[in-house]
């Protein structure tokens, strides 16, 4: 369900800038270019910040060998007719934002594919083909657009259109207060994702948050850790990875070695997709990605603290 608000956009992305030079990686330089005059929009932020990440994601994967990416924003105005507009991008206010790369480019044949479902370039275990199509769900759904241009050799630019909010900025984030307690010391959380970035960035953040910490980059690695480990008090998995066990089927396994085990599932795509395509179950909550350090932390005491999940008598 989306929840939008009206944002500056520039300050979400400065706020969000560590965990996307984190997602991005050391090799990558990445760059914000933001003018400081754009108009405020009205989006979901969690949703916002997911299409964000995803684009540098793909961006990082477009430059093996390194490279930039730039982050850019801008007011556009678009005219009826403007070579810019498609047929489904109304004329009217936008605060666009752009995510270009220096990478190898995308072919033309498959260039009009790309926001399709599950449709990915990738070689199998290296992504689940579902970052553009969340970037282009969120865009619509916010009565806004994408569009990409890509040359190959040269690079590929990800246009995002949100219309212009003429609504003040409500930009209050209460934090709550379950979020400022810290953990005992003693428990143990073992943090599963298939992105690299993300796993660190998450590991760091779960260990400053005063948890012992293990880590996993895909489903198979994590069930052996849960066999060997004498103590894993909560499992936090991505639940779209490759490798053949996404996280919904993880945290069944998981659940059956260590009966009390908590767990607490993350994803960037919306419930219908989860839903449909990696049968979502409800007994598991699902925090959406990306998350901010005071939601993770509120999250995970609020789910130690939970009782023990019952164990089904055979």
């Amino acid at each position: 369900v989306m929840r939008p608000v009206t944002l500056n956009l520039n300050r979400v992305l400065l706020e969000f800038e560590t965990l996307m030079r984190h997602a991005a990686g050391p090799q990558i330089e990445l760059r914000l270019k933001l003018d400081p005059g754009l108009d405020p929009s009205n989006v979901d932020r969690a949703q916002f910040e997911a299409a964000i990440l995803n684009l540098v994601v793909n961006a990082r994967d477009a430059l093996p060998k390194g490279g930039r990416i730039i982050i850019e924003t801008i007011n556009v105005v678009i005219e009826e007719a403007d070579p810019e507009r498609n047929s489904d991008l109304a004329p009217g206010a936008y605060a666009m934002v752009a995510v270009s790369d220096n990478g190898v480019g995308i072919e033309p044949s498959v260039l009009s594919h790309v926001f399709e479902p599950f449709f990915t370039t990738k070689e199998v275990g290296k992504g689940s083909g579902l970052g553009l199509s969340q970037v282009y769900g969120f865009a619509t759904e916010s009565k806004g657009q994408v569009s990409i241009s890509s040359q190959r050799g040269r690079g590929t630019t990800v246009k995002l259109y949100l219309p212009r909010s003429i609504e003040a900025f409500w930009e209050t984030e209460k934090r709550s207060l379950i979020a400022k307690e810290t953990a005992s010391g003693e428990e143990t959380v073992l943090v599963v994702d298939d992105d690299e970035g993300v796993l660190t960035t998450a590991t760091e953040i779960v260990s400053d948050l005063g948890y012992h910490v293990l880590s996993a980059k895909n489903g198979q690695q994590a069930l052996q850790i849960l066999k060997e480990a004498t103590r894993v008090d909560l499992l936090f998995s991505d639940i779209v990875m490759p490798g053949g066990i996404n996280g919904v089927q993880l945290a069944r396994e998981a659940r059956r070695l260590k009966p009390k085990l908590k767990v607490l599932l993350t994803s960037g795509y919306t419930a219908a997709v989860l839903t449909d395509e990696h049968r979502l179950p409800k007994e598991f909550p699902v925090l959406g990605k990306p998350y901010r350090r005071e939601q993770l932390a509120s999250n995970l005491r609020e789910i130690i603290k939970s009782p023990a999940p019952r164990v089904n008598a055979d």
